[in-house]
């Protein structure tokens, strides 16, 4: 089978996909991965050796509201050259795991009958995903309460947060060593989501 991918904007859309193009790989598939070509994705999934197509997308800002017409204007242009694209590759499926190029993306997989799929990574559904998850066949979920903005429940999976098995796999004298962190050193790791 052929999948279509999409995320972007940042990591915590894009490594999520990637861990699923992974999985889809060694299980035999073609995965071919659509975002945007200046986003963190267009260089995560180069690295990761998957076919990279891109999109131009972009939010709009809510202090700007006339960005709007300029944003909705992009995404439209962009899901008519996705869904020819679309017509040419004849995927068997997309998935899309959140951010605006999502959207041009995933309308042309509902406007050409392809099934989506839509993934939630946080607790609270982000624009894109809420928008899609109306057309999707599928909403999957790592937190369940992320589904309440779904009509339709019957659309929800809670399958967690994918995660690629080279994360799952490392060893903390494996890390230390990569980022030059004496083995006795003490070692406090912060962290956020999105791009914090």
């Amino acid at each position: 089978m052929k999948f279509v991918l999409s995320g972007g904007g940042t990591a915590g859309h894009i490594n999520p996909a990637l861990a699923l193009a992974e999985v889809l790989q060694q299980r035999g598939h073609e995965v071919l991965f659509a975002g945007t070509p200046t986003g963190v994705e267009a260089r995560l999934v180069a690295q990761a050796g998957i076919e990279f197509v891109p999109f131009k997308a972009a939010g709009f800002n809510r202090q700007a509201p006339w960005t709007l017409v300029t944003s909705t204007a992009r995404i439209a242009a962009s899901a008519m050259q996705a869904k020819r694209w679309m017509r040419e590759v004849k995927p068997d499926a997309v998935v899309g795991f959140g951010g605006y190029v999502c959207i041009p993306v995933g309308l042309a997989a509902s406007q050409l009958g392809i099934p989506l799929v839509m993934h939630e990574q946080n607790s609270v559904m982000g624009m894109a995903n809420k928008f899609l998850g109306k057309r999707a066949a599928a909403v999957a979920l790592t937190y369940e309460v992320a589904g309440k903005d779904i009509e339709d429940a019957s659309k929800l999976v809670l399958t967690g947060n994918p995660v690629r098995s080279s994360v799952l796999k490392a060893t903390r004298e494996e890390g230390r060593a990569m980022l030059g962190i004496p083995f006795d050193a003490v070692m406090l790791l912060v962290f956020g989501g999105s791009l914090g």
